[in-house]
């Protein structure tokens, strides 16, 4: 009976220790599926916001399909045994290819006197019109980009420039050879601002002294592309 009863506390305590084991699986479950829950609560509470990364990209104006330009142009023009006056005129230009360039251009300078007449008038007043009209051809040498400032960028072209002039000077009508460069800048779409120099080399004969001069000149033009 003392053995029964012993025996019966035993598996008594065993009983009750199984059902607290039980009870704290139970009640760590519980936390833990309440825990999990709460995780996934959060998560969907979170908004996630991802920064805009678009740069802008920065596109330089190009001649693409424009094959004609026409402009204007003024500078100064450096007459040989007078003086530097300044010059204006009007440009017209075809691209026959994109690194080959066909130009006309008509120029006008009203030529001062010169230090060696003093007081004398060796030219009469409307013989003192420098005009040329010339026909160049020009070929690109160099093709890359100008930067003003950090946000501004533009397609820049130099060509070598050399063709023919018909020059009116000093009461003669004279062919001479031009040879120059022109560096353009494409601003826009449809316009181009230039800066040239060329060199006008014509025969003169004035006051019985017959030789080649060489007439040098720096223009700035703008030039509307179409």
């Amino acid at each position: 009976m003392a053995l029964s009863r012993h025996t019966f506390f035993i598996a008594l305590r065993r009983s009750f220790l199984v059902f607290a084991l039980s009870g704290v699986a139970c009640i760590n479950a519980i936390a833990a599926d309440k825990t999990l829950s709460n995780l996934n609560d959060k998560q969907e509470s979170v908004r996630i916001i991802e920064p805009k990364k678009d740069v802008p990209v920065a596109k330089a104006a190009a001649i693409d399909d424009e094959r004609f330009e026409l402009g204007v142009f003024t500078g100064f023009l450096s007459v040989e045994d007078f003086n530097t006056n300044p010059v204006f005129g009007v440009s017209f230009s075809y691209h026959l290819k994109p690194s080959v360039l066909l130009q006309l251009n008509y120029g006008q300078s009203a030529v001062d006197k010169a230090t060696f007449e003093g007081n004398n008038n060796f030219l009469a007043d409307n013989d003192r019109d420098f005009t040329y009209t010339d026909v160049l051809g020009g070929y690109r040498i160099l093709r890359g980009r100008s930067f003003f400032g950090k946000n501004q960028k533009y397609n820049t072209d130099i060509y070598l420039m050399g063709g023919l002039a018909a020059i009116d000077f000093a009461g003669e009508s004279n062919t001479g050879v031009v040879v120059g460069a022109s560096y353009r800048v494409v601003l826009t779409d449809t316009l181009v601002a230039t800066m040239d120099f060329r060199g006008y080399s014509v025969n003169r004969d004035f006051l019985d002294d017959n030789k080649r001069t060489l007439n040098a000149e720096l223009s700035f033009g703008l030039n509307l592309l179409f």
